[in-house]
């Protein structure tokens, strides 16, 4: 589901809360939640899930030419 897709599906949920009002909302948490995990923060949302980062190392696996 795409961020455009949630946003729709949540404003036709809420009925109550004009389109524009539900996307100001999921992109300031979306937004949030991006900048904890720039700064080496996990978010964590009760009942729904985590989020983290986990860094790898360049270059992948190397192969040995002698087989």
């Amino acid at each position: 589901m795409t961020r455009a897709e949630f946003i729709f599906r949540l404003a036709d949920r809420l009925g109550h809360l004009p389109a524009g009002e539900v996307k100001a909302a999921v992109l300031a948490i979306t937004d949030r939640i991006g900048l904890a995990l720039q700064n080496g923060e996990r978010v964590e949302i009760r009942g729904f899930g985590g989020f983290s980062l986990h860094r790898r190392e360049q270059g992948g696996r190397t192969q040995s030419k002698n087989r």
